[in-house]
């Protein structure tokens, strides 16, 4: 994500290592990146309250092989 200037939302270090906290980008709303995402068949989460309008969330559980986050990248950088 850092290489695609989206930044965390807690330093890594302080993050937890199952769900990850971003800043959306200017110019990007979270249901648009949810929506192409999904359309992807993957699932993000939004920002709890207000945080929804700045933050969306991702959840890195299951059986996730390296091709996936690669895949889930590609998609990111598409929908910038």
């Amino acid at each position: 994500m850092a290489a695609l200037k989206i930044e965390t939302a807690v330093p890594p270090e302080q993050s937890s290592v199952v769900l990850r906290a971003y800043r959306l980008q200017a110019g990007m709303t979270y249901t648009s990146l949810h929506d192409g995402l999904k359309a992807e068949g993957f699932v993000i989460y939004a920002g709890q309250g207000d945080l929804f309008e700045t933050l969306f969330r991702i959840s890195t559980m299951g059986n996730l092989t390296s091709a996936d986050i690669n895949r889930l990248l590609q998609c990111c950088a598409r929908l910038r």
